[in-house]
């Protein structure tokens, strides 16, 4: 059981004692999504969520995948993601709290919230 442990559960605002599994998914232009890729988080592997997202991504990337934009929630908008996106894909749109300063395409000003700096 050693990928079993207590991770943040966004669904039960709370921790809960589990396996924390990472997926991608892919919705086409005609809404129809499925799951890409997974990972499991080992935290054994000293890794962090987002450098399982920058696997994976890179992974999907590889078989050919070409998405026009990566949407995603704020446990992804580390700046290390935003300009992985940014330089590869080019288009970005993140939800929630931006702990980064980033939203959309470009870095925000100190003390902005619109992102027009």
């Amino acid at each position: 059981m050693a990928f079993v442990g207590h991770f943040w559960s966004g669904k039960h605002h709370g921790v809960v004692k589990g396996i924390n599994l990472i997926t991608l998914y892919y919705t086409d232009p005609h809404g129809h999504h499925q799951p890409l890729d997974y990972r499991i988080y080992d935290k054994a592997a000293n890794k962090t969520k987002n450098d399982y997202f920058q696997e994976m991504l890179a992974e999907v990337l590889a078989w050919g995948l070409q998405p026009a934009f990566v949407t995603g929630d704020s446990w992804y908008s580390s700046a290390a993601n935003l300009k992985m996106i940014k330089t590869i894909i080019g288009g970005f749109l993140c939800a929630g709290k931006q702990p980064s300063g980033f939203c959309g395409k470009r870095p925000m000003a100190p003390g902005t919230t619109t992102g027009d700096s």
